[in-house]
């Protein structure tokens, strides 16, 4: 859901510079007819496409791309509502109906986009979003499933028939640039990653009634795709890394990466609402070039001390270094074409996992290393894939493969949720009993 004219203003100051937006009241207006609520959002100062800048102004406004936010009363009763921005995208409507439980206390919420949403939690008052780790930057904005919002209203004690609500930013904004980044004659950028010393997004806690946050199941890494070198706009928690160090990879169309590690200065931190701009100077920096995988055709290829990524067969996404309460998130990875035909990547996002093979405990199954534990199929009721320190059956894997590279993983325990796949739906890798989707195994050449 996107939002007015109203205006984030930026610093041209170099270093850190933190700038909020400006908070002018923002109000939805609830008609009731029935139990159908209609959502008349006004001119709020929250988020979306920041448009044409002048000079450092950068106006925000609702836009079509707003397919749906979430709704819901009383912490419970979550409805998924259809956004109509105005024809000068100053405003917006969405409906969505509810019904009166006669309980006598009545709090609407609402959070931006729908997509961002895990849960929503009343024991904890609190809902569980999602900031991608993965974001398309816009030419002047975040991506917009990056930039979350969120409203509640007053508690009413009979169900109104008109309600306001002030909407405010759950995530925090960066401009990134690089000086001095001595790219070869021909070369372009591809991505951008930066890893922080702690979680900045990936899953995390938002209460809307003291509008703080905390930690889920955080990452510390966001991957940008982008072609750009300057004024590379991201999302992310608002956390304080003051004094702490963010490694910042650039990765090109020639198999480069140009990584440096930067420091942000003592008391900057990223604030919900605001834009930290800053700029890594590269000079001297040397590309690398990234370790080459190769897509495996056949099991026997998969031998103890290998070095693999899974991968979903079917999309640009590998198994994270993140590992969820019960799944493993997803990282971004590209894949390409070698001279010889084969399918290759160049491995260049730290958070993809890199899995040492071991043997497993029993003859002919292997186990996925991480160096530090080992992933295991975890349940046999529900569809989980958590990380085990000492090694057992339902971390130990049948590994087959079809000659198109379609690995099929299945653990060996006694927890019959054990079949390794990828959820397109909701981007992330686990274990199942059936369905969801194909995954491929790349091994490390050399």
């Amino acid at each position: 859901m996107k939002k007015i004219s109203k205006s984030l203003f930026v610093s041209a100051a170099v270093a850190l510079a933190l700038v909020s937006c400006q908070k002018d009241p923002g109000t939805v207006v609830f008609e009731t007819s029935e139990n159908t609520v209609n959502f008349t959002a006004r001119a709020v100062d929250t988020k979306t496409a920041f448009g044409t800048p002048d000079g450092t102004t950068y106006p925000t406004l609702w836009t079509s791309n707003d397919s749906n936010i979430k709704v819901a009363l009383n912490y419970a009763s979550q409805k998924d509502a259809a956004v109509t921005p105005s024809a000068d995208f100053t405003t917006a409507t969405f409906d969505a109906s509810f019904t009166d439980d006669g309980s006598g206390a009545y709090t609407f919420l609402a959070l931006s986009p729908s997509t961002a949403v895990v849960s929503l939690s009343a024991s904890y008052a609190s809902w569980n979003v999602t900031i991608p780790t993965l974001q398309v930057p816009l030419d002047n904005s975040v991506d917009e499933s990056a930039q979350i919002l969120a409203a509640i209203s007053e508690k009413y004690t009979a169900f109104p028939n008109s309600v306001m609500l002030d909407f405010t930013h759950v995530t925090a904004y960066g401009k990134l640039s690089f000086v001095n980044l001595a790219l070869a004659e021909g070369e372009a950028v591809e991505s951008v990653s930066m890893t922080a010393e702690e979680g900045w997004a990936g899953r995390w806690y938002y209460y809307p009634e003291t509008g703080t946050v905390s930690a889920s199941s955080a990452s510390a890494t966001i991957a940008l795709t982008t072609s750009k070198t300057e004024d590379i706009w991201f999302a992310c928690a608002p956390v304080d890394l003051g004094g702490k160090t963010v490694k910042v990879t650039v990765a090109t169309d020639q198999g480069n990466t140009y990584v440096k590690t930067i420091t942000i200065p003592e008391g900057k931190q990223f604030e919900a609402g605001k834009i930290a701009s800053f700029r890594v100077n590269m000079e001297g920096i040397i590309p690398t070039s990234p370790d080459i995988y190769t897509l495996v055709t056949d099991a026997a290829d998969l031998t103890v001390g290998s070095e693999v990524i899974i991968v979903a067969t079917a999309s640009d996404l590998a198994i994270s270094t993140t590992q969820n309460s019960n799944n493993r998130a997803s990282a971004a990875v590209t894949k390409s074409t070698d001279p010889q035909g084969n399918s290759i990547i160049a491995l260049s996002n730290d958070a993809v996992q890199v899995f040492s093979l071991e043997n497993g405990v029993s003859e002919g199954t292997l186990a996925f290393s991480t160096g530090s534990g080992y992933i295991y199929a975890a349940s046999s009721s529900s569809n989980y894939l958590r990380t085990e320190a000492d090694l057992d059956a339902n971390g130990s894997w049948t590994v087959s493969v079809t000659d198109a590279g379609v690995a099929t993983v299945k653990a060996t325990g006694a927890n019959t949720r054990n079949w390794l796949r990828y959820n397109s739906g909701s981007n992330l890798f686990s274990c199942y009993a059936s369905g969801q989707q194909d995954i491929s195994i790349y091994k490390k050449n050399g």
